[in-house]
């Protein structure tokens, strides 16, 4: 399994068993009125779909909003960073392809597909000449997520 979109970045962890896991946060703790709380790990009710003897690990007598919030984030970083460096290895052990030369998954599929499977010579990709046939195809494409990221430092103008 390289990436499925439905599934959580703990499945994620625990799937290509790295070092740093995802770590359990109470969402529902986090209002306005919270921002700045010290005290007791806030209730298990907090938590979303967290298993009792997880939270139990997690209670403590002194909890600082802050810093588990800081933290909850670092571990988040560091285990997403550890999964994707997993994944680009077994794109590079089985296409010889570096993700992160793609900025999309889109482009990473048609790298691999262009660079290991598709034989020009054999099987030309067709033009689409026939415009009901170009209606019909664009009819049917729609939805999806178009971004690029660009390399680099981000410069930011206002």
């Amino acid at each position: 399994m390289f990436f499925w979109p439905s599934v959580s970045l703990r499945d994620l962890c625990i799937d290509y068993n790295v070092a740093v896991a995802k770590s359990y946060f109470p969402y529902l703790f986090s209002v306005d009125s919270h921002l700045f709380y010290l005290g007791v790990t806030p209730n298990i009710n907090y938590y979303d779909e967290i298993p009792e003897s997880e939270y139990k690990l997690l209670v403590k007598e002194e909890w600082d909003f802050k810093q588990e919030t800081l933290k909850y984030l670092e571990l988040d970083l560091i285990s997403l960073y550890q999964v994707l460096v997993k994944v680009n290895k077994a794109i590079n052990f089985l296409f010889d392809i570096d993700f992160t030369s793609c900025a999309t998954i889109s482009s990473l599929a048609n790298k691999i597909f262009i660079d290991k499977f598709y034989e020009e010579e054999a099987k030309p990709i067709p033009l689409i000449k026939d415009i009901d046939m170009f209606t019909d195809i664009h009819k049917s494409y729609y939805g999806g997520r178009v971004e690029v990221f660009k390399k680099g430092p981000y410069n930011h103008v206002r």
